[in-house]
């Protein structure tokens, strides 16, 4: 934790309106997937592996979808889907304060056993590979960050990143989506207090935004003009150790 704050007093503002909205969306969250029977079936057998690869795309739909439903029981957050390129996956609008706050959630879903399934398949198959490392997915560009960041239209606004992790139990050609319903610190925060060490930037058109060790991510608290740096830092210093081969 930074024992000096980096924040503006607006990204001050916009953190304390955070930490309200996160105990309502997790009551949604919770209140919309406990309990909830999520089953698909299919009239050929499939394995493990393909619906560990199209299961995230089907849940994230579903959740949101379920938020949009949402605007129809509450007034305290509105919930407008976004184009394919826009900022994350959802619009979050919150009323704190008699003030409008604009959130972006970025929603990944993770198969817990994606990596021990897909190896399964290809020791099934006879295909010689090794168990899968571990995933870094792509947050977003680095441009489309220091856009963000750097738009006055976006001050009263945050990035926040939704992890859904699923199990997945399979009878015959039916498969049911298990998922805990609690969200906790790794699941739920604001993508500028992922810890240094948990985010790199990759090598992908100007750089992307990329996170690692999901499974033991650490926070800090500092502000999104501090974030933006770093991530520029990392991309230069990505660009020196791997200069462009001509």
């Amino acid at each position: 934790m930074n024992s000096v704050s980096t924040e503006t007093q607006q990204e001050q503002e916009v953190r304390n309106a955070w930490e309200d909205f996160a105990k309502h969306f997790k009551l949604i969250f919770y209140n919309n997937l406990s309990k909830k029977d999520l089953t698909m079936s299919f009239s050929w057998q499939l394995e493990y592996k393909a619906i560990g690869e199209i299961g995230g795309r089907l849940l994230e739909d579903f959740f949101v979808s379920k938020l949009e439903e949402e605007n129809d029981k509450q007034d305290l957050i509105t919930f407008e889907p976004v184009h394919a390129r826009a900022m994350g996956d959802v619009k979050c609008i919150f009323k704190h304060n008699q003030k409008e706050f604009i959130f972006y959630i970025d929603i990944k879903c993770n198969y817990l056993r994606m990596r021990e399934r897909t190896f399964e398949y290809y020791q099934k198959k006879g295909i010689k590979k090794k168990k899968p490392g571990q995933s870094h997915p792509n947050i977003m560009s680095v441009e489309k960050l220091k856009t963000f960041v750097e738009d006055e239209e976006h001050s009263n606004a945050d990035i926040a990143m939704l992890f859904i992790k699923y199990d997945i139990d399979k009878t015959n050609q039916s498969f049911e989506f298990k998922i805990d319903p609690q969200l906790e610190q790794k699941c739920f925060f604001l993508l500028r207090d992922i810890g240094d060490d948990y985010f790199d930037v990759g090598n992908l058109g100007k750089g992307q935004v990329q996170m690692s060790k999901l499974d033991r991510l650490e926070f800090t608290t500092r502000g999104k003009r501090e974030f933006l740096d770093i991530v520029l830092q990392k991309r230069q210093k990505d660009r020196i150790q791997r200069p462009t081969q001509i």
